[in-house]
């Protein structure tokens, strides 16, 4: 595998040693907003024959495109960055699951 490969895809491993001064969630930014998630939350992309499919955020690569809501419509936006970062958050979901919109970001909890 490439360099460049390696980069696009992110390989989640839940013993990074890299990451121990919290919990590790990874960045991901679009043209129109970021967000940071745990590795096994669900996001929606738009697959190779334009379905809406959901996957996990540890195998979302630069090139996806997303489900936002811009202008209250449902559109795709191609994925700028996806990086690992330490969050420590106060406050948990209190969702149950079913579908919700964060920062505009259409995602399953």
């Amino acid at each position: 595998m490439s360099t460049s490969q390696r980069s696009e895809k992110m390989n989640y491993d839940e013993t990074d040693r890299r990451f121990s001064n919290g919990p590790l969630y990874i960045q991901i930014s679009l043209p129109s907003s970021r967000i940071e998630l745990q590795p096994n939350h669900i996001l929606y992309k738009d697959d190779e024959r334009g379905r809406m499919v959901p996957v996990y955020v540890k195998d979302i690569t630069q090139r996806d495109y997303l489900y936002v809501i811009r202008d209250g419509k449902k559109v795709t936006e191609g994925v700028i960055e996806v990086k690992k970062v330490n969050k420590q958050y106060l406050t948990e979901s209190d969702v149950e699951g079913g579908m919700i919109i964060v920062n505009n970001i259409l995602m399953q909890k």
